[in-house]
């Protein structure tokens, strides 16, 4: 499968977009990960990727991130446990 982005698609961030934006890709599967970093740099959007809830729990207390995109289903911290606690703690990433 091929991923075309429209020449005039853009991300909206929101009422600051002020950028850099940085998104963190959260997902146990390495070639899931790899298809989020491509698209991502085809967007020209920064990202970094970990492959699970404790390593992007580490990379959210060193960087700072404008989006988390997550897979659901991963182990040791579910997906939606992970975005639970980015919610509480970094209220300001969407």
């Amino acid at each position: 499968m091929t991923f075309t982005p429209a020449a005039h698609s853009r991300l909206a961030w929101g009422e600051d977009d002020s950028g850099p934006h940085k998104a963190l890709v959260v997902d146990d599967d390495p070639s899931f990960r790899r298809l989020l970093e491509f698209i991502l740099t085809d967007a020209k959007i920064e990202n970094h990727s970990v492959a699970d809830g404790d390593e992007a729990l580490e990379a959210l207390a060193k960087e700072r991130f404008s989006v988390v995109l997550c897979d659901l289903n991963m182990p040791r911290i579910s997906g939606r446990e992970l975005l639970r606690a980015v919610r509480e703690a970094y209220s300001d990433i969407a």
